[in-house]
């Protein structure tokens, strides 16, 4: 066995040593907001993966008030590699009003991305200047919304005891929905000289008339630790109890040139998803495309369905649409998403018209739309034409002997070639026969009918289910006793595209296209549930296939089908 190389060795045991060290994460800082007013407090958090002291945090003495620091380390072990984290938590007050930059704080040879701050002015007034141990205050922004406007409400309780437990009421809109964003906030504020803990509820209230609404004020009820009471389970506390005053909103109606549908938004778009298209499409091979419309400050329900515009040659087939409501804290964000199979039924270009909606920007206070352009392939592929099928005098066979000597050379076959095809043909014949003779040796034939075979009557009882969903306007229950009784002849027929394929080409088929339509499209195919009654009274009109024409040659059917005696 042959020893490493002294050098490689040392390479790779220090390569060994270091690398626990390139698999440390850089250590990162964030705060638990981003914005805040003046007198409230603020929590930086600084993690990191390497061992050492704590942090220089003296650079954040010239703009905060450094109120408290914890800290906290965690060790994990996985697949044997053992890991270690440390947090600490700094309680920060400013010192000033603005945007307050936070610099980059060092930890050995790593450092944090630096981070800002923007701390608002204090609100003038306020219950806590008579000093109460516990009050409530609430915001609404903006003041004079639009209807079906995403508002900001914000409820803050103010407490500056112990409490033992507490209960806050939801708010109350006497024309509007409302919804909770995000999760509570908690910090600490001094107002009037003396020092609250707060907790921060957020909501998004959605007024659904214009004129003048109010918001009825939450409250608050619970228990707090008498003075000099140090443990709860001598004594019941104190009862506590706060509201917060009501707040009145002036809803203004939407504007006389605002769009329809009506979506006051801070931001909307309309973005493709589907990939990279392919260069052109084949005829009768579906393409996906999936659009996504996503609006900042409207929930999911308010935003309109995706559609797409008709398409000349090409068939659309919507699929069912996703829907979805998060939020970030302070705003709603409304998606829907859809998916399309657009079926090109012909060769030659298929042409997707720009794909718009329009919207009402709150944020600018003036309209916008959000585009998709067009877009277009060129389908190839389909059936062959009539047309470009090759000339019979062209072919090589009867045309070939039926030549003139003094047209030329020939261009068929040589007569030393059809020997061949002479003896092929009869030996073709000479197996048919032996087959025929056999089978007829082994079972008597059957007798063949005088006449076809009537078609088939439609069965009585989807037939009464396809009547009694056109009196009841019901496409979908008619579509459902079609394919009933599609499949009492046609088992393999399980939807209304299947149908339509096997159906020859006329009436029936051309109505089970516009009832597939219907279901897919509003405001098509008023009449296609009478047409379907009309066209369906008999039986099945099926396409032929090549079975079908086997049956009606001049030779019987290889292997017969037995009939009783």
């Amino acid at each position: 066995m042959t020893r490493p190389h002294p050098t490689i060795a040392r390479c790779l045991l220090l390569f060994g040593l270091l690398l626990p060290l390139l698999a440390l994460a850089a250590p990162r800082a964030w705060l638990d907001r981003d914005s805040m007013r003046m007198g409230e407090t603020v929590t930086l958090n600084v993690e990191t993966d390497i061992r050492g002291e704590e942090p220089d945090f003296s650079v954040l003495d010239q703009s905060f008030r450094r109120l408290g620091t914890s800290s906290q380390s965690q060790i994990s072990i996985v697949n044997g590699q053992q890991s270690a984290k440390m947090l600490w938590a700094i309680a920060l007050e400013p010192l000033q009003e603005g945007v307050i930059g936070i610099p980059a704080l060092q930890l050995g040879n790593e450092s944090t991305e630096p981070l800002t701050l923007t701390v608002l002015p204090a609100p003038s007034g306020g219950s806590a200047a008579q000093g109460e141990d516990v009050f409530m205050e609430t915001t609404a922004e903006p003041a004079g919304p639009y209807v079906q406007q995403q508002v900001r409400y914000v409820v803050r309780l103010y407490y500056a005891v112990t409490l033992l437990e507490g209960q806050l009421e939801e708010p109350k809109a006497d024309a509007g929905q409302v919804r909770r964003l995000g999760q509570d906030l908690t910090y600490q504020k001094t107002v009037g000289g003396r020092r609250y803990n707060v907790v921060e509820r957020r909501y998004a209230l959605i007024p659904e008339a214009s004129g003048r609404i109010e918001i009825a004020g939450p409250q608050f009820r619970g228990r707090a630790l008498r003075p000099g009471q140090y443990n709860s389970m001598f004594g019941g506390g104190v009862n506590l109890s706060a509201r917060a005053d009501k707040v009145a909103l002036d809803v203004r109606a939407r504007p006389a040139d605002a769009p329809t549908p009506w979506l006051p938004a801070q931001q909307l778009t309309l973005t493709d998803e589907s990939g990279v298209p392919p260069d052109e499409l084949r005829v009768g091979e579906p393409l996906t495309l999936t659009l996504r419309m996503s609006a900042q400050g409207l929930a999911a329900e308010q935003l309109p369905e995706l559609t797409l515009p008709r398409i000349e040659g090409a068939e659309v087939y919507p699929d069912q649409e996703t829907t979805q409501t998060r939020d970030d804290g302070e705003w709603l964000r409304g998606e829907r998403v859809r998916k399309f199979a657009v079926v090109p039924t012909r060769a030659g270009p298929i042409e997707i018209g720009e794909i718009g909606i329009d919207w009402w920007n709150t944020a600018t206070d003036r309209r916008e739309r959000a585009v998709l352009p067009a877009r277009s392939w060129m389908a190839v592929g389909g059936s062959v034409s009539p047309a470009t099928a090759p000339d019979a005098a062209a072919s090589p066979g009867i045309g070939d002997v039926a030549r003139p000597a003094d047209a030329g050379p020939a261009t068929g076959p040589v007569p030393g070639d059809r020997r061949w095809q002479i003896a092929t043909a009869v030996f073709a014949v000479l197996w048919l026969v032996t087959a025929a003779l056999l089978l007829r040796r082994r079972e008597p034939r059957a007798p063949m009918p005088a006449t076809p075979a009537p078609p088939r009557p439609m069965p009585d009882a989807w037939k009464r289910d396809l009547r009694a969903a056109v009196a009841a306007s019901d496409a979908r229950g008619a579509a459902q006793a079609l394919l009933r009784g599609a499949r009492s002849e046609r088992p393999d027929v399980r939807e209304l595209g299947a149908l339509a394929a096997a159906l020859a080409e006329g009436a029936q088929r051309d109505a089970v296209l516009a009832l597939e339509r219907s279901l897919y499209r509003d405001g098509e195919g008023e009449n296609v549930l009478a047409l379907l009654e009309r066209v369906f009274a008999a039986h099945f009109a099926w396409r032929a296939t090549s079975a079908t024409a086997t049956d009606t040659g001049v030779l019987p059917p290889l292997y017969p089908e037995r009939r009783a005696s």
